[in-house]
């Protein structure tokens, strides 16, 4: 069974971030959906289609998420979630849609604060088009989607990552 997440902060809203908020939408998962991007276009495109719920700064964005998804180019994550930290309330979830992993599980961890726990993972889902007005609910759908948890997560938090991308329709493969 997914959790709902109250509020689920996605940074980065292109092609990938723009499909987790539809289908986080469509399926449930998310109460309220708050998007946050450098560029004004996507985050007033993605309000205007209903996309997200709302739209904010890095800071209004992140505070109070229960669950933040970086959706980024994953040479900025390490970055956004440097800025981030301060706000990030304890017991939130993060995760990312990035196809390296590595490099992240070495950066983020260490930046988040006390109670804030990340657990990576990598939807093999995507298209030819870029950009939000090319998200889809459905992008997700029977595409693989490896989580890759650290040996300090929880398995708590292991636990609702993977149903969360199984609740977008993804087949969770944990590595």
């Amino acid at each position: 069974m997914s959790r709902v997440f109250e509020r689920v902060a996605i940074l980065g809203l292109g092609l990938l971030g723009g499909s987790v908020a539809r289908a986080a939408r469509k399926a449930g998962l998310a109460s309220r959906v708050v998007g946050y991007a450098r560029r004004r276009g996507p985050l007033e495109y993605a309000l205007a289609e209903g996309i997200v719920d709302e739209i904010a700064d890095l800071k209004g964005a992140v505070s109070g998420a229960d669950l933040v998804v970086l959706a980024s180019p994953v040479s900025a994550m390490q970055g956004l979630v440097a800025e981030a930290a301060p706000w990030l309330a304890e017991g939130a979830l993060v995760t990312d849609v990035g196809s390296i992993k590595g490099a992240l599980a070495d950066s983020l961890p260490g930046l988040l604060p006390s109670g804030v726990e990340y657990v990576g993972a990598h939807p093999m889902a995507g298209s030819h088009l870029q950009g939000i007005e090319f998200a889809s609910e459905d992008l997700f759908q029977g595409a693989p989607c490896v989580v890759t948890p650290l040996g300090s997560n929880p398995a708590e938090a292991v636990e609702a990552i993977s149903a969360f991308w199984e609740g977008l329709g993804a087949r969770v493969l944990i590595r």
